[in-house]
C-alpha cells in the first residue's frame, strides 16, 4: 500500500494538513534533508515537497529516485516560485522522449 507524505514550510503546510496524509513542516532550509530522509526511512513511497524546500535538497531527491522506488512530486508552495517543478518536468520529458 502506498504511503504519502507532504513536506512544506509552515505557510504552505496548513493547506496540506486538510488532507488525510501526514505533513512534516520545514522551519529552516537545513531541516529539509533530514525530514526527507526520515520520510524515506519511515516507508513513505510518495513524497510531495514544496518547490522551495526541494530546491535545497535537489541532489538528495535525485539520489532517492535512483536508489529507491520513492516517487517525489514537487509542488508549488507559498511565496515566489523557483520553477523547480517545471525544470523536473522538462528533464523527465528529455529523458523519456530524448528532446
Amino acid at each position: 500500500m502506498d504511503k504519502a507524505l507532504f513536506i512544506a514550510a509552515p505557510d504552505s503546510a496548513e493547506v496540506f494538513m486538510l488532507l488525510d496524509n501526514p505533513v512534516r513542516i520545514v522551519h529552516k532550509p537545513e531541516e529539509a534533508e533530514e525530514i526527507f530522509t526520515r520520510g524515506i526511512r519511515e516507508g513513505y513511497n510518495i513524497i510531495f515537497i514544496t518547490e522551495n524546500e526541494a530546491a535545497v535538497i535537489q541532489r538528495q531527491i535525485v539520489a532517492a529516485q535512483q536508489e529507491t522506488q520513492t516517487i517525489v512530486i514537487v509542488i508549488p508552495g507559498m511565496g515566489p516560485s523557483q520553477d523547480v517543478g517545471m525544470r523536473q518536468l522538462k528533464a523527465l520529458r528529455k529523458s523519456v522522449m530524448g528532446m
